[in-house]
């Protein structure tokens, strides 16, 4: 899943750029407005589409960038969301389909299956 530590290093890369170049930070508008999913697996596919659209921002912000720093700053982020968090929220959102043991290997990468494999 998804570090919340990560999303904090993002947060503080684009903060550093406002810092740098005397930007205002704008107001925050989400807290209160995070929607609730009835599963893990409803959340996960909430996940996928907001990814989806992050990597198409993040192609809009780029094509208006200039400066080295931020372009690099939004590279960066622009990989983490696609060739990390989108591919997270996938498997998670395919996790979903099963339960208990099957659900639990899936998740631990088949460790309980390695451990029959073994005899033990």
């Amino acid at each position: 899943m998804i570090e919340r530590n990560a999303e904090s290093r993002h947060i503080n890369a684009l903060l550093s750029l406002f810092d740098r170049y005397s930007l205002a930070v704008p107001d925050n508008p989400w807290p209160g407005r995070v929607d609730r999913y009835a599963s893990v697996t409803a959340a996960c596919q909430a996940g996928v589409q907001a990814e989806i659209a992050n990597g198409a921002m993040y192609e809009r912000l780029l094509q208006r960038a200039h400066k080295p720093d931020t372009i690099a700053v939004l590279t960066n982020l622009q990989d983490a969301s696609q060739t990390r968090h989108l591919p997270a929220f996938q498997r998670c959102a395919e996790r979903g389909a099963g339960s208990g043991r099957q659900r639990q290997e899936r998740h631990c990468g088949g460790a309980s299956r390695r451990h029959r494999q073994r005899g033990a």
